[in-house]
C-alpha cells in the first residue's frame, strides 16, 4: 500500500472500533500520517487485540506508528471520548521523520475537556523504529513517539495510562543544528500541561536506545508544567547511547525529568554518554517550582563517558535545576531518597 498521507489498512476514522485484526505486507507514505492499521483516528477510538506486520516506511513524514500514526483528541470541547489500544502488537519496523513510534507516533488531546481519556495497555512494539530530520525536532519512542496531554492555560485535560507495554525494539532518533531528537524505549516526548494526568506505569524497554541528545530507557524527555506527570514501575535493559557533542541527557529512565516524577523503577543496561549530563537513572532533573519525587529506584546499570566528562552518577547526572535555593523540600521541587545503585 502505497499513497501520498493518510496512509493505512484505514486511513482516517472516527469513533471506531477495530479489535482481532492482522495485517501484513507494506506501508509506504510520502505525506505525513501513516499507519500499518490507521493513519488517523478522530473522537474515540479503540483497538484490542490487533497486530501489524507490515513494514511502515515513511522517511519524508511525520505522524508515523506501527498500528497508528496519529490518534487526535484535541479540539473536542464537548461530550466524552476515549482513546483504548490494548493488548496489541507491532511487528515491522517503522521509519519516518519525526513523531515516530512502534505504536503509536504522536497522541494527542490539546483540550480543556475534562471528559477524555487515553489508555495504552499490554502493547508489544518488536520492530525497530527510526527518525530522522534535518529541520525540526524529533520524537521517537518504542511504543510512542509522543503523547501530549492538556494545553497550556486550560483547566482540564485528558486522563492518560501507559501502562504494561513493552518494547523490544531498537529506537533510533536525528536531528541536526538548533533542533533536538527526543528518544525513548517507550516515548520519546512525554508531556503534560496538568497535574495528575499522564502516568507511564510497569513498562520495559529492551530494545538499544541512540540519539545526539535526550536519550532514556523509559522516555528521553519527561516535561511536565505542574507536577503530578509520574513514571513508576518501569524497568530498562536495553543499552542508551547519546552520541551529541556537546550535553548528552541520557539516563537509564529518562533522559531529563521536568516536574516528572519517577518512583520504583529498575535499569540494568549500559549508559553511554559522549558529553555531559548522565546518569544510572535520570540525565538531568530540571523544574522546582512543583514537588516531584525520584524515590525507590534501582540502577545496576554501567555508566560510560569520557574521562573528564560533567555531570556523570549512577543515579542522577545533573540535580542542580530540580533543587530550590532553599534546599530540597517534598513540596517545592525535587524529592529524592531510597535509590540504589
Amino acid at each position: 500500500m502505497s499513497r501520498e498521507g493518510f496512509v493505512g489498512l484505514f486511513g482516517y476514522v472516527v469513533n471506531a472500533e477495530i479489535k482481532d485484526l492482522t495485517v501484513s505486507g507494506q506501508v509506504s507514505a510520502t505525506g505525513n500520517y501513516a499507519g500499518g492499521i490507521v493513519g488517523v483516528s478522530y473522537g474515540s477510538v479503540t483497538i484490542d487485540n490487533c497486530v501489524n506486520k507490515c513494514t511502515v516506511s515513511a522517511p519524508n513524514s511525520n505522524y508515523v506508528g506501527g498500528i497508528i500514526g496519529f490518534a487526535n483528541l484535541s479540539g473536542l470541547t464537548s461530550g466524552t471520548y476515549a482513546v483504548v489500544i490494548r493488548d496489541s502488537v507491532n511487528e515491522g519496523d517503522v521509519i519516518g521523520k519525526s513523531m515516530v513510534g512502534g505504536i503509536v507516533g504522536r497522541f494527542d488531546a490539546s483540550s480543556a475537556n475534562k471528559n477524555l481519556s487515553a489508555t495504552f495497555e499490554g502493547c508489544t512494539n518488536n520492530g525497530d523504529v527510526a527518525a530522522d530530520a534535518s529541520a525540526e525536532h524529533v520524537y521517537v519512542g518504542g511504543i510512542i513517539g509522543i503523547s501530549n496531554v492538556g494545553a497550556s492555560g486550560k483547566t482540564a485535560g485528558c486522563a492518560t495510562q501507559i501502562s504494561g507495554c513493552v518494547n523490544n525494539g531498537a529506537v533510533s532518533g536525528n536531528a541536526v543544528g538548533k533542533y533536538f531528537a527526543y528518544t525513548g524505549g517507550i516515548v520519546g516526548y512525554l508531556r503534560a500541561y496538568l497535574a495528575d494526568l499522564q502516568t507511564v506505569t510497569g513498562c520495559v524497554n529492551n530494545g538499544d536506545i541512540t540519539s545526539p541528545q535526550y536519550v532514556g530507557g523509559i522516555t528521553g524527555y519527561g516535561y511536565a508544567v505542574v507536577s503530578g506527570q509520574t513514571i513508576e514501575q518501569c524497568v530498562n535493559t536495553g543499552t542508551l547511547t547519546a552520541t551529541g557533542a556537546t550535553q548528552a541527557d541520557v539516563g537509564g529512565i529518562a533522559g531529563i525529568s521536568w516536574n516528572t516524577s519517577v518512583d520504583n523503577c529498575l535499569n540494568t543496561g549500559e549508559v553511554v554518554a559522549s558529553a555531559k549530563n548522565a546518569g544510572g537513572l535520570i540525565g538531568r532533573i530540571n523544574g522546582y517550582v512543583y514537588g516531584y519525587t525520584v524515590s525507590g529506584n534501582v540502577n545496576l546499570g554501567d555508566i560510560t563517558a569520557p574521562d573528564g566528562t560533567e555531570n556523570v552518577a549512577a543515579i542522577v547526572g545533573d540535580t542542580a535545576a530540580g533543587i530550590p535555593s532553599d534546599g530540597m523540600s517534598s513540596s517545592k521541587g525535587m524529592y529524592a531518597e531510597n535509590n540504589y545503585y
